[in-house]
């Protein structure tokens, strides 16, 4: 009768974990990486058809902005930087219209 301890146990388990993981990521390097679909691209109905960019920006009206800040260089200090982060803005009815109301959300990915 075998008598197990602890370690070797682990190292066992380790190894099945190790060949299971294996064997799923071989399909995935097999295929090489996945192009992303589109709805339209899967037979999801939309009205209409595309504009000329495929974009927020080809609605007529829409404005989109956004401002990158990348300062400082080296490592992490919390609080103090370097600094990597951004923002983007939609102005659905145009810089012109910002003032006027319109139905809205946040979304704050972080």
């Amino acid at each position: 009768m075998a008598i197990w301890n602890t370690a070797s146990i682990a190292a066992r388990y380790a190894i099945v974990i190790e060949i299971f993981f294996l064997f799923c990521a071989f399909p995935a390097v097999a295929r090489g990486p996945a192009k992303p679909e589109r709805a339209r691209d899967v037979g999801v109905p939309f009205d209409g058809v595309p504009g000329k960019l495929n974009a927020i920006t080809d609605v007529r009206g829409v404005e989109v902005g956004h401002r990158t800040i990348v300062e400082g260089e080296g490592k992490l200090v919390v609080g103090v930087g370097p600094v990597r982060t951004g923002v983007t803005a939609i102005l659905p009815l145009g810089r012109s219209n910002a003032n006027q109301p319109v139905p809205a959300a946040v979304f704050s990915l972080n």
